[in-house]
């Protein structure tokens, strides 16, 4: 993740805003604290799983310039109360995923015993 960030970094021809970088760095390592290595580059692979990303980036920035602001999340329209919803979807996008990965782990558990069951009864 350090050495895509640093590339991207270098890869910019003119100014940029860092902080944008710093942002999609944050959210790409928890990402891949989440969901492993492995299974990270095999849901990157996926045009949805990268929309969600793209989703959820937008949500994060939303959600971080809510952070410094007066806390007035009762007040619609509000930096902080656009947080708040920011905060819930990206919740619920991040419960998704986890619950996606805890599927894929059950089958391969799944899948290991019945491995482990065929060898005892060939053994």
């Amino acid at each position: 993740a350090v050495s895509e960030f640093l590339s991207r970094c270098k890869n910019k021809k003119d100014y940029f805003p860092l902080v944008d970088e710093f942002k999609q760095f944050t959210l790409t390592v928890a990402l891949r604290i989440v969901l492993g290595g492995q299974r990270w580059q095999q849901w990157m692979k996926s045009d949805d799983n990268r929309s969600r990303l793209i989703t959820l980036l937008g949500d994060f920035s939303i959600w971080s310039k809510g952070l410094l602001s007066p806390p007035t999340s009762f007040i619609p329209f509000t930096a902080s109360y656009n947080a708040m919803k920011a905060r819930k979807r990206i919740r619920n996008v991040l419960m998704e995923i986890i619950d996606e990965e805890k599927q894929v782990l059950n089958s391969l558990d799944e899948c290991r015993r019945n491995r482990d069951q065929k060898k005892c009864l060939i053994e």
